[in-house]
Order: C-alpha cells, then structure tokens, then sequence
C-alpha cells in the first residue's frame, strides 16, 4: 500500500494521496460499484489562505511519558475506515440527505 512506508518518516501523507488511496481502496473493496475510475471524480481546490496543507500529530510525548502505541498504523485505520463506510451505506445516504 502506498502508505506503508511512510510510518517510518517524519511527514506524514498528504491530502491528495490521502484522497487517491481513498479511491483505490473503494475500488478494490466494490469494483462494481459507482464510477470506474474512481480517481476522476476529484476535484481540487484553491487553497484557503490560513488553511493548512497537511494535517500532522506529533505524538513522541505521549509515547515516551505514557507508552502508548497507536492500536492502527495509518493504512490499516483508512482501510477500517472505508469497510466501515461501505458496510454502513444506508447511515452514510441518510445523512447526506439531510443536507
């Protein structure tokens, strides 16, 4: 997975590769579902001024003071992630109706 070998390195993904995963994992999981490929139905986006371009939590402190690990590496919890999105269609759709 595209992900696995960034656990080791400082920096963490970023948005456009979260996206693309985020694809490619809805594809491998329901082939037969929606729109093929998936990866065409981005859109970007300007950025804000102000808004941050990555998203990062710097968690040494609370590993070293309290020795926590994290349960999930980065891929296994976007891949629990989407199981669960797909497994929960009818909650996703109701909400999106409500908007």
């Amino acid at each position: 997975m595209l992900f696995s070998t960034w656990t080791s390195l400082p920096a963490p993904p970023v948005p456009i590769d979260v996206v693309t995963a985020i694809c490619d994992l809805v594809t491998e999981r329901d082939p037969t579902a929606g729109f093929q490929p998936r990866e065409k139905l981005i859109t970007c986006v300007s950025g804000r001024p102000g808004h941050d371009t990555r998203y990062a939590i710097d968690a040494k402190k609370i590993r070293f003071e309290l020795g926590w690990e994290p349960a999930y590496t980065f891929d296994s919890g976007l891949e629990s992630t989407v199981d669960w999105y797909l497994a929960n269609r009818p909650w996703g759709l109701a909400l999106r109706q409500r908007v």
